[in-house]
């Protein structure tokens, strides 16, 4: 994988660079920034491309529609930015003769980023090479996406000098060391569908020294153990016997849960009734605690909320968190809807904190992207 932070400063200096940033920020419903870490973790490569090159042309997407406009995020980063320009992919070579930052909007809007036909993704990268010219490059700093096929992720690099942005490298470093974690280790998963779940959970029972299953996932093992889990959030399937009754797994001995009326109590996992929903689940006391010696654990990778954190059960969560900042461990986390339950006050309890869900995971079961491989 080629760096940006290997390329001499003066190779850089006449350099005109298109950056694929990671600029996919969550929206209310007017239309406003609900968080905005992954502005925040575009702006050092920003930083560095505006004071070192020519010309900075950002291309990034937002939402999933191509009606989905970037203007919010470009409002915010013109706060950090103030020469920042907006333009439309048709009025870039233009908008390119007066400006020396810009951002263009929305790259999905053109249906040709996410095709699954290869000439017709290769037809945008090219247009795109032409209109930056010669004496360009693409740096690649969208980690987030960099685990799916599109032009802006694998076709840019076959027409331009393509490099690994500085936030790109960082995910790198620190998901390379959440596979080889100092001892003793403990890996946290929440969320659901244990099916996609399984094949990660296979391979970091045998990286990590416990691993704890929360959220709807730890329904899944409840049904499996033959609990009644009423309700509740259940994908098919089943868990295979030598996950359900590994030692190394750790299931809530807690869980909330709700009945018809949405009234909540507290109760044991195997007490569960079949008019009862499990909402959350409460990590045990001595979950960051090593079972086989007295250290502490060292290390954490937390991945998916314990709870239905939308429908407001997020208390599992925040006890998890609780137990985090009173934790001498260096602790990973990522992903949209972990970072969903996280304050903003509360990003200084972790080590790093992934731009990626997805791709995260995808690393972290292969060790490699799509997008970091067309970067060799």
């Amino acid at each position: 994988m080629n760096l940006l932070s290997n390329i001499l400063l003066n190779d850089l200096r006449d350099k005109k660079v298109l950056l694929r940033a990671g600029l996919n920020t969550p929206l209310d419903a007017s239309g406003a920034i609900v968080d905005n870490f992954r502005i925040f973790a575009a702006i050092p490569t920003l930083e560095y491309l505006i004071s070192n090159t020519k010309q900075v042309v950002i291309i990034a997407h937002l939402g999933r529609g191509r009606e989905d406009t970037l203007r919010p995020v470009f409002l915010e980063l013109q706060k950090h930015f103030p020469s920042l320009y907006f333009t439309q992919m048709r009025d870039l070579k233009e908008a390119m003769l007066e400006h020396n930052l810009i951002l263009v909007e929305n790259i999905r809007q053109d249906p040709r980023e996410v095709s699954s036909d290869e000439q017709s993704r290769s037809s945008l990268a090219k247009e795109l090479a032409i209109i930056m010219g010669k004496d360009s490059i693409f740096v690649q700093d969208a980690f987030s996406v960099c685990h799916r096929t599109h032009a802006s992720i694998i076709s840019l690099p076959k027409f331009m000098p393509s490099y690994a942005g500085l936030l790109v490298e960082e995910e790198v470093k620190y998901l390379r060391q959440a596979m080889d974690p100092p001892k003793p280790s403990l890996f946290v998963l929440g969320g659901a569908k244990f099916a996609t779940k399984e094949p990660l959970i296979r391979k970091f029972l045998k990286i990590y020294d416990r691993v704890f299953i929360g959220g709807a996932i730890a329904n899944e093992f409840f049904k499996s153990k033959g609990y009644e889990v009423g309700k509740s959030l259940v994908h098919n399937g089943s868990i295979p016997h030598d996950i359900l009754y590994s030692k190394q797994i750790i299931l809530p001995d807690t869980v909330r849960v709700a009945d018809a009326d949405g009234h909540t109590i507290y109760i044991s996992p195997d007490g569960v009734t079949s008019d009862m929903r499990i909402v959350d689940a409460v990590p045990p006391s001595n979950l960051l605690q090593d079972i086989n010696s007295d250290i502490d654990v060292r290390y954490i990778l937390w991945n998916g909320p314990l709870g239905y954190y939308e429908g407001g059960f997020s208390q599992g969560t925040d006890r998890l968190l609780d137990m985090f900042a009173n934790s001498d461990a260096q602790i990973l986390t990522g992903g949209g809807d972990t970072m969903a339950t996280v304050g903003a006050g509360k990003h200084n309890i972790f080590s790093h904190i992934s731009s990626g869900g997805g791709a995260m995971l995808a690393f972290l079961q292969d060790g490699d992207l799509v997008g970091l491989k067309a970067l060799a």
